[in-house]
């Protein structure tokens, strides 16, 4: 917005110089006339030396303002690279998160079937240890 502004801004300059410099054209003109119509050339020059003057500011500002365009060209031009840059590395950096995620998935399933897994497993153990007691009251009554 900013560098739309100086661009609208550069223009509006450059028609004034236009301007300006056709003024400057008609000033010149209307000198020679004055001369020969025999008025104060003294006042005349004075007129146009403070044209040039103003034309000379208005140059040299559009000057500094093509400059200062220039400058927040290249700085626009920096951050959009860096955008793209941050971009990249946000899409990167989704991208491995996703795959984590999609991981973390994969082992929370595996977590939960090793945890099915192991409860069946103790509690096939704790029947085979019942058993086993169940044994051994036997063997000790025969035993006894």
């Amino acid at each position: 917005d900013r560098w739309q502004t100086q661009v609208r801004d550069n223009g509006q300059l450059s028609q004034l110089n236009q301007e300006q410099e056709e003024r400057l054209q008609e000033l010149e003109k209307a000198l020679q006339r004055y001369s020969e119509e025999a008025v104060d050339k003294q006042q005349i020059l004075e007129n146009m030396q403070n044209d040039k003057a103003t034309i000379s500011r208005a140059l040299t500002q559009n000057r500094e303002l093509k400059e200062q365009l220039a400058e927040l060209q290249n700085g626009f031009v920096k951050l959009t690279n860096e955008n793209m840059e941050i971009t990249n590395a946000l899409q990167s950096e989704q991208h491995v998160k996703k795959q984590l995620a999609k991981k973390l998935g994969e082992l929370q399933e595996k977590l939960v079937d090793f945890k099915e897994k192991m409860a069946q497993k103790t509690h096939e153990a704790q029947e085979f240890q019942d058993q086993r007691d169940q044994y051994l009251a036997h063997l000790q009554q025969y035993t006894a």
